[in-house]
């Protein structure tokens, strides 16, 4: 659970070392793709009712990469707002995380092209990707506010861009529906004595007996480009969506308990953002 600027009665929790990270977000960026793809466009292709997209996922619209607007690039401009937007020049940042579900290559690492997107090349600024599908942005943010914490760094951008517009499989209602493209960057540097910001508490959960449920099987060595048994939609996402629910929402208690939210604790948290898959 991440808290940025909570209640006075909060503060004094934030700053204990036991009890939370004093890191803060000091700007934000994000980019959208030029071309902007209504659900009604989607429907029609798919032979779906109109408002179906809507009704079952609450998506309108999504944005949808061309071919000139590649990942990285998307990232390095998300990158750039938010160093706009806390006014630090981008050779003040001391590490660089890529945080994305998908890749624009497997092979060079995506960290070190948004670093060369934005002009640091050869700046020598460590830049590295976090991969774990969708909670790669999460896995980021943790590492970067602990090397904040310790001191190891004075300030971090995490970026997240995405182009799963590319992997859709239009035979899925609930996936080609749902998913689009963008990129988002946070810049972390440690709060000053003043703020309160702090992340109080992180916890992590994997169940991967259920690792299937959503999958994209190819592009790596188990369904190769040399495999005879390798086939097109393999290179697609895929996804149990009513199974992935079921399993989430039969979890979510139990990861409330790993956080140590009491029922108090839990009526004083503002903002909840769930995965919206």
């Amino acid at each position: 659970m991440v808290t940025m600027e909570p209640s006075p009665a909060d503060a004094v929790a934030c700053r204990s070392p036991e009890l939370g990270w004093r890191v803060r977000i000091a700007g934000m960026g994000r980019y959208l793709p030029r071309r902007r793809v209504a659900s009604a466009e989607i429907e029609a292709r798919i032979g779906v009712r109109e408002g179906w997209s809507l009704a079952h996922s609450g998506v309108a619209f999504r944005h949808w990469a061309d071919p000139s607007e590649r990942a990285s690039w998307m990232g390095a401009q998300a990158a750039m707002a938010a160093l706009q937007q806390a006014g630090v020049d981008p050779a003040g940042v001391d590490l660089i995380i890529n945080a994305s579900g998908s890749a624009e290559r497997a092979i060079p690492d995506g960290g070190p092209m948004i670093q060369q997107e934005m002009g640091l090349g050869e700046s020598g600024i460590p830049s590295f990707s976090v991969h774990a599908t969708c909670l790669s942005f999460i896995a980021a943010l943790e590492i970067a506010a602990e090397r904040i914490h310790q001191g190891r760094v004075d300030r971090a951008l995490v970026v997240s861009s995405e182009i799963a517009s590319v992997a859709l499989d239009f035979d899925t209602p609930e996936v080609c529906t749902l998913f689009g493209d963008g990129a988002v960057a946070w810049l972390l540097e440690r709060a000053p004595t003043d703020c309160a910001s702090a992340i109080h508490r992180i916890a992590w959960m994997t169940n991967g007996l259920h690792r299937d449920l959503t999958t994209v099987r190819g592009c790596g060595s188990f369904r190769h480009p040399h495999s005879s048994d390798t086939l097109h939609g393999d290179a697609l996402f895929q996804m149990e969506g009513r199974a992935t629910l079921r399993q989430a929402t039969r979890l979510a208690p139990q990861m409330l308990a790993r956080l140590g939210l009491d029922a108090e604790q839990r009526e004083r948290v503002r903002w909840i953002a769930p995965h919206q898959a």
